[in-house]
């Protein structure tokens, strides 16, 4: 959690602390990060504190994407931070919108856009490496831009689901589940080009992650933020909870979508 003691003459926090509370023993962490993020966030094991601030002040690689050990900060050391692998563009890391699931092996990733080369990827805070899913655009043709929900449940190993709003072509206002998969390909992903640079080779179809397209969320996406179509997906899996402007402008709905019982397995 966030805590500060006041705000600026903008209304803007100052003194910001990021920390976390132990419910089990009702007590807060030794470990205290001094940052003000765009976001916040606990891994589904407990295991890792994610701090985004998404977009950085160029030429800062200190106070960037990172996770830190929920054991570390238990200690009161905050010395071993895991930064997110992502494009150094331009003198900026920057990561867009996020969430976390299980690859294939079971490990927790943390799946993100690369806001500098547009790629989709996983992350492995164990490991500390990321790898390439696909490239925004090109494997799902056009989104305006896309949320990812958090998969909390251990057994569903292997997918991550995203909710698109606005755009246009078959992935407008959609909800996909994608396969966790290491896209194989031939340029050089890291060599940071930027939006709008050039697109890998094509690798054949069989390469590319297994999409499910799950359905239609009927969203109408009016440029503010509460309409850009937020989904979650409950502890069991089974069922999906999502923000539709359903063919309106003045008001803001929630659907449920049930999935079928272990759909993961069905999938393989």
């Amino acid at each position: 959690m966030k805590i500060s003691n006041g705000t600026n003459a903008q209304g803007q926090p100052i003194n910001v602390k990021l920390v976390v509370f132990d419910i089990q023993t009702k007590q807060f962490l030794p470990g205290v990060i001094s940052q003000n993020p765009n976001a916040i966030d606990i891994s589904p094991t407990g295991q890792w504190l994610a701090i985004l601030p998404h977009g950085t002040v160029p030429g800062d690689l200190v106070n960037i994407n990172r996770l830190y050990k929920i054991s570390d900060l238990a200690a009161g050391d905050i010395s071993k931070p895991v930064y997110v692998d992502s494009c150094y563009y331009n003198s900026v890391r920057s990561i867009g919108h996020n969430g976390w699931a299980y690859d294939k092996n079971g490990d927790e990733v943390l799946v993100y856009q690369d806001n500098r080369d547009d790629w989709m990827k996983a992350f492995n805070p164990d490991t500390g490496q990321s790898y390439i899913i696909f490239k925004g655009g090109t494997h799902t043709t056009t989104y305006d831009g896309q949320h990812i929900a958090a998969i909390k449940n251990p057994g569903s190993n292997g997918w991550f689901l995203m909710s698109t709003y606005g755009g246009s072509g078959w992935t407008k206002n959609q909800l996909l589940m994608f396969e966790v998969k290491s896209l194989t390909y031939t340029e050089d992903a890291n060599n940071c080009t930027g939006m709008g640079g050039p697109n890998p080779v094509y690798v054949p179809q069989s390469d590319y992650p297994r999409v499910w397209r799950i359905g239609a969320s009927e969203n109408r996406y009016t440029g503010s933020y509460d309409t850009e179509g937020f989904a979650s997906i409950n502890m069991l899996n089974n069922k999906i909870y999502v923000g539709a402007n359903w063919n309106s402008t003045d008001n803001l709905e929630v659907y449920r979508i049930e999935l079928p019982q272990n759909w993961w397995t069905a999938l393989g």
